[in-house]
């Protein structure tokens, strides 16, 4: 029998986004009672929605889960356009602000980029930093 990281690391995106979405319908019900899958073209940053209103009725209650299948731990360069779709897309009112943002990776974050979300001010300056290079020609 294989490991279940070794299986995982096997698997392809859309795989992983499945296996969240079914994690969250079998373990995160009570805290979700509707849930989506968006991954893929025109998912607006949204690979695996947890509602916990509601989305058909206007100011719904959301958490994202955003999810990276990589063979090392998640780095700030590795998601900066997630929070360039983030800012866009609810400034733009395609969605409200999620309650909260996950970053779903088998391999977890990279230190650096942990510490950076601990620091809102820190990351703040690290996404206008890097807006005109990395996140405003997508």
């Amino acid at each position: 029998m294989s490991q279940p990281l070794s299986e995982i690391l096997t698997w392809d995106d859309e795989q992983w986004e499945v296996f969240v979405h079914d994690w969250l319908i079998v373990c995160k019900s009570d805290d979700y009672p509707w849930s989506e899958r968006l991954g893929g073209a025109g998912d607006k940053g949204r690979d695996v929605v947890g509602y916990k209103s509601d989305p058909n009725v206007e100011g719904y209650s959301w958490d994202n889960y955003q999810c990276k299948l990589y063979k090392k731990s998640l780095g700030f360069s590795d998601v900066v356009v997630e929070f360039g779709k983030l800012i866009y897309f609810t400034l733009n009112g395609d969605y409200p602000i999620p309650q909260k943002y996950f970053f779903v990776a088998p391999y977890d974050l990279s230190t650096t980029f942990s510490n950076l979300l601990k620091n809102k001010n820190e990351l703040k300056k690290a996404v206008l930093d890097s807006w005109d290079s990395a996140i405003s020609k997508k």
